[in-house]
């Protein structure tokens, strides 16, 4: 795992954090400010104006989060395109030392050992005619 993805794990992690501490907050506005349910609790609590703010920044905080997704995600995208032009380079010569190994190393010795039968046989087909 890289470095930077435990980074963006952390940040993600926090702002999954603050959306839900933000939404925990919308509740508790709507429930202690809207219904006058604990006139004494803090004003933050029950303040309906901040409701649509507290909303804002929810979606902001939402926002924020799937736009790191997707930069993420095309940062994923491009390592792992580099990383497989890679093996499927390092497959390549594989295969050929392989095939040079084991297909056109032997094939080339019996068609010298074909060539050279050959030529013996030509010869001695000659000395025989004579």
């Amino acid at each position: 795992m890289a470095p930077w993805w435990r980074a963006v794990a952390a940040w993600q992690g926090l702002l999954l954090g603050a959306a839900a501490v933000g939404l925990v907050w919308l509740v508790a506005i709507i429930i202690l400010g809207g219904f006058g349910a604990a006139p004494h609790a803090a004003l933050l609590l029950r303040d309906v104006g901040l409701l649509p703010w507290v909303a804002l920044m929810v979606a902001a905080i939402l926002l924020l989060g799937w736009l790191t997704a997707n930069g993420c995600m095309a940062l994923v995208i491009r390592e792992a395109d580099r990383e497989r032009e890679q093996v499927q380079q390092r497959m390549r010569a594989g295969i050929t030392d392989v095939a040079r190994l084991y297909v056109l190393g032997p094939v080339e010795r019996e068609l010298s050992e074909f060539a050279r039968f050959h030529d013996e046989l030509t010869v001695a087909r000659a000395a025989s005619l004579r």
